[in-house]
């Protein structure tokens, strides 16, 4: 009978012996010129930093744009955030990650009986206009990239409220770069159910899509997880395979 370790040798070596994509798509064991003979260089491959941009969106990738240093932060209130994002900033990070905290990520505001001792526990408290202005009190939002954490039925108003803080501090909308975590899975899974229902997280992941698009050309309009928790939550369950399956799950 197969131990829970033999399985796991299964699984792992499993991604080896595939013989197509997770898309359907036929691998081939090597490739040749040959296989790109048929293939329009300028329109299906063209060259780095370039439309469809299969070889990178910048031309020298990162030997001339420097990886982003992005340390995540939120925590207590808006002026304790602001604190660390400050000496963040002295110390080399040129991106910003704003984790909100419990009550801010479900729509709850600070003062309310359920938020009760979850206020700037697992995050900043960000329920108001005020809280993000103390946030980014001095910040140069011009000059670094910020993340957004949140679900996605409030992505859009945690948007609003820092693109208040440029508008009021006369910094473009076109020169706003960063992401939200509009992720309607992860909205739906891994924050409440209930605040989050995902008929709703999908509208306001497009409504946030179609804004961004027209007003914020360098923002990423939408952040999709990939990331551990929504299979904790339950999000994605791996159906059983034989051991000769061909796919992984």
């Amino acid at each position: 009978m197969a131990t829970e370790m033999d399985k796991l040798a299964e699984a792992y070596y499993e991604k080896v012996r595939r013989t197509e994509t997770w898309s359907g798509i036929p691998l081939k064991p090597i490739y040749t010129p040959q296989d790109a003979a048929g293939i329009d260089y300028e329109r299906e491959i063209a060259d780095a930093g370039q439309y469809p941009f299969t070889r990178g969106i910048h031309a020298d990738m990162y030997r001339g744009k420097l990886w982003t240093r992005r340390q995540g932060w939120g925590y207590g209130l808006g002026e304790d955030t602001n604190k660390q994002l400050r000496l963040l900033m002295q110390q080399g990070n040129t991106g910003f990650s704003i984790y909100r905290d419990l009550p801010s990520a479900n729509g709850i505001d600070s003062d309310h009986p359920l938020a009760e001792g979850e206020v700037g526990v697992a995050g900043v408290a960000l329920c108001s206009m005020e809280d993000m202005e103390a946030i980014m009190e001095g910040l140069p939002l011009d000059q670094v990239t910020t993340s957004l954490l949140c679900g996605s039925v409030v992505a859009p108003i945690m948007l609003a409220q820092y693109i208040a803080v440029a508008d009021k501090t006369g910094i473009p909308r076109t020169k706003l770069r960063g992401q939200v975590s509009s992720d309607t899975l992860m909205g739906h899974f891994c924050y409440s159910k209930d605040t989050n229902p995902l008929d709703l997280c999908v509208k306001a992941a497009v409504d946030v899509i179609e804004f961004c698009t027209k007003e914020m050309p360098q923002w990423n309009a939408t952040y999709i997880s990939a990331c551990y928790n929504l299979r904790e939550a339950a999000a994605l369950t791996a159906p059983r395979r034989s051991p000769s399956a061909s796919a992984m799950p």
